[in-house]
């Protein structure tokens, strides 16, 4: 009889169906920890390079084309970093959503851990690593990473040498801003909360 197998009660064929339950369902949250684990890399790896790409393109842009008369207009190259924050805010909310899934999974499994009587530790160790402090913000800081990278190259290709006001600079520093502010505020619930 394996820890699982050790459950409370008389033995009846109900404690039976208990048992197969919260293993099954103890096997899938682990399952569900895996796949997140999964997600988050890819979304981390394919979304941020796609990032890269496009402030790649950006620092490009800011060449003239083949003669001085063909320079791509300012509106375009705005366009162009007004997308690139609203992918990274795209890319994080996907990011964040797994990581929620992963620590909600990692604490079902370790509430079914306890409920089996196996005391492996495995899952409480990964569930304190996702629902610490520490993790998250590296992640956070990640994508802070890239958004000053933006804002950094859309003031070289927008031309913006100094913070006199213009509409340009106003659009960027406001998609900016207010994409950091998303990162850092639903980077972490307890940010978001202690801040309302």
């Amino acid at each position: 009889m394996n820890a699982f197998e050790k459950t409370a009660g008389a033995g009846g064929e109900g404690d039976i169906s208990n048992r197969i339950n919260i293993t099954d369902e103890w096997k899938e949250a682990r399952n569900v920890i895996n796949n997140c684990d999964s997600q988050v890399s890819d979304i981390r790896k394919y979304g941020l390079s796609f990032v890269s790409g496009l402030l790649a393109a950006q620092g490009l842009i800011e060449f003239p084309l083949k003669s001085a008369s063909q320079v791509v207009p300012d509106s375009v190259k705005l366009s162009i970093l007004i997308a690139s924050y609203l992918l990274i805010v795209g890319i994080f909310d996907l990011d964040r959503k797994a990581r929620n899934t992963q620590r909600a999974a990692a604490h079902r499994a370790c509430m079914l851990e306890g409920r089996s009587g196996l005391q492996l530790g495995l899952t409480q160790l990964i569930s304190k690593s996702y629902g610490s402090e520490a993790a998250v913000t590296s992640a956070d800081v990640l994508y802070l990473v890239f958004v000053g990278a933006t804002t950094i190259l859309g003031l070289a290709v927008l031309g913006i040498t100094s913070l006199t006001p213009s509409f340009d600079l106003v659009v960027l520093l406001v998609f900016a801003g207010g994409t950091a502010a998303v990162v850092y505020l639903f980077g972490h619930t307890n940010r978001l909360r202690r801040f309302l």
